[in-house]
């Protein structure tokens, strides 16, 4: 069984990195498990990093636009000399490819609504090309149930072409290691799921700045329109080594998710993993994913999320006790090992047919 993957370039190029992260967690744990599965990854951007245990195809310099069209006819033309079985593909771009296809989706944002969406949910002519996309794929695959319910109110995906499987994490969360910060401190976690929130958020951590004598550490690859400057006490990372992350959500007193719309909850699983205060909005999969974990606020209204940090940061070693003896069962379930024995039991119907 031969599989391609393939990532296609978007106007911002930061909405890959989780799902960058996911596909390489994935190949590298099928190859452990699994030596009968060869992977080609197409290459199409110099903005995507090469996936380790994959054969490595460049395509094109693809942009956006009309670009497109011809970046399906060179792929198309890879597929022809490097064959494949299945393509692997994410949800980002349609691509019209002679092979059968296997979307995959950490997060429908771009289709979901909310308060101070920007941009704006697609037009509902844009809906049906895509329900006609989703219809043309061979299988789609989904971290959430909440996740494949939204592919059924927006796209009417038949439930037998979703495969709900769950992402896993990293014990490298779990091992001790020494943070790069000085305590005291908190972790907002930013991205473009997070962005209609992060105004909220950071009003709410100056409306407390005198209980709460914290340096706020903002992590993630952030968004177009974020502020060059996030003022005093503030640490900026857009990227940051998983055993670096590792130690800071270890000596932190509270991990802040303000992430809207989030199908995989995979950022709160690390924390929750390396047993960090979880503070999160009340949204997406999160609260399917972790259950009463987190301390949850209402991303409209910044007294819910003063309050929410309030009784994390009061008290942030109740809060780690707490999440370990419930962490346990969550993340036996979330792991990468069981999440590429479900991807290639999936595979088996692309060899049978």
């Amino acid at each position: 069984m031969q599989v391609g993957i393939h990532i296609p370039t978007e106007v911002n190029p930061t909405a890959h990195e989780d799902i960058q992260y996911f596909l390489e967690k994935l190949v590298a744990a099928c190859c452990v498990v699994q030596s009968k599965v060869r992977f080609t990854q197409f290459i199409s951007s110099e903005q995507h990093q090469a996936i380790e245990g994959c054969e490595h195809v460049r395509i094109v310099n693809a942009g956006i636009g009309s670009i497109i069209n011809r970046s399906n006819k060179k792929l198309n033309r890879a597929l022809k000399e490097y064959p494949v079985n299945v393509l692997l593909a994410p949800m980002t771009e349609m691509l019209k490819v002679q092979v059968p296809l296997f979307l995959c989706a950490l997060n429908l944002a771009r289709w979901e609504q909310a308060p101070n969406d920007d941009p704006a949910p697609l037009k509902p002519t844009e809906v049906r090309v895509w329900k006609r996309y989703c219809f043309q794929a061979s299988r789609i695959m989904t971290p959430t149930k909440y996740l494949q319910r939204r592919f059924l109110d927006f796209f009417e995906c038949p439930l037998d072409k979703m495969l709900v499987n769950p992402v896993g994490t990293d014990t490298i969360f779990q091992e001790p290691t020494r943070s790069i910060a000085q305590s005291p401190y908190v972790i907002l976690y930013s991205d473009t799921l997070a962005r209609p929130v992060m105004g909220r958020v950071r009003a709410a951590l100056e409306m407390i700045a005198e209980q709460c004598p914290h340096q706020v550490i903002i992590v993630g690859p952030g968004y177009s329109d974020e502020p060059s400057n996030w003022g005093l006490r503030t640490m900026r990372l857009e990227q940051c080594p998983p055993v670096q992350m590792a130690g800071l959500y270890q000596h932190c007193d509270a991990f802040i998710y303000p992430g809207l719309h989030d199908g995989s909850a995979l950022r709160v699983l690390e924390a929750i993993r390396a047993d960090a205060p979880v503070v999160a909005a009340r949204s997406g999969a999160i609260e399917e994913v972790a259950g009463d974990m987190p301390v949850y606020f209402n991303p409209g209204s910044t007294n819910s999320i003063i309050q929410a940090l309030r009784k994390v940061i009061d008290n942030p070693g109740a809060h780690r006790e707490a999440m370990k003896k419930k962490s346990r069962h969550l993340l036996q379930t979330h792991n990468w090992e069981t999440c590429a024995w479900k991807f290639l039991d999936a595979l088996n119907q692309f060899e049978q047919d």
